[in-house]
């Protein structure tokens, strides 16, 4: 993102998010898991796209908080600070551009699926306490 618009758009997210909990009368806290992501998470992430954004309101507010991104680049581990717990990529082999727009979609789905899957698992062992 050369022109870095995924910052510029995160004031508009914030202010998505800020609607949505004013209209349904939740917070953040209300939550057990914040999910957020975009194309590929890397060190311009951190400098205020929606993702960066959306873990720093979940920490904030001491919900746990996944990021779920296309790929990986330098400097993503730093969303760690920011407050993911985890930082996911759909890309699970190499693959030119072209197949990785074709099979996108369903990567996510198996991506958030196995996410997902390990929070009950884990949600579970610690009912099992």
């Amino acid at each position: 993102d050369p022109n870095n618009m995924g910052a510029a758009m995160a004031p508009a997210a914030y202010d998505t998010l800020a609607a949505f909990f004013r209209d349904t009368g939740t917070t953040p806290k209300d939550y057990d898991l914040v999910i957020t992501g975009e194309g590929q998470t890397d060190r311009q992430t951190l400098f205020g796209k929606v993702p960066y954004g959306v873990a720093t309101l979940a920490r904030k507010h001491q919900v746990p908080c996944i990021c779920l991104s296309g790929a990986l680049g330098p400097g993503y581990e730093g969303m760690y600070d920011a407050g993911c717990i985890g930082v996911f990529s759909t890309a699970d082999r190499a693959m030119d551009f072209s197949t990785a727009l074709r099979t996108g979609k369903q990567k996510l789905e198996d991506l958030a699926y196995s996410v997902i899957r390990l929070a009950d698992g884990l949600q579970a062992g610690n009912a099992r306490k």
